[in-house]
């Protein structure tokens, strides 16, 4: 087998074990958020944020002013931790990067 088909045959590989560990984050993110709710626990926006951080589906940054949102900016003060979805998630919910 020649380099390039063992490079494109390791990319591939890992392509696919990326995809298997964000689908098993998604699902194990709706396994704890429906337990919840059965439990007749309700999640606020915390509890969604660090569910989302531990599974590495939400990334927290310092919020600042002239990197983020503007509407942020309303209810955030310079070094607040904010969280954003990470790249995948959001381009497979069909926003944008």
């Amino acid at each position: 087998m020649s380099g390039v088909m063992e490079k494109e045959i390791f990319r591939l590989r890992r392509l696919l074990k990326d995809t298997l560990d964000q689908r098993n984050a998604l699902a194990k993110f709706a396994q704890e958020a429906f337990d919840s709710c059965f439990d007749g626990l309700d999640w606020d926006g915390a509890a969604i944020q660090e569910h989302g951080e531990k599974l590495g589906l939400l990334v927290p940054e310092a919020f600042d002013p002239k990197v983020h949102n503007s509407e942020l900016g309303a209810i955030c003060e310079p070094g607040d931790t904010v969280y954003f979805q990470v790249r995948w998630l959001k381009l497979a919910a069909g926003g944008t990067q």
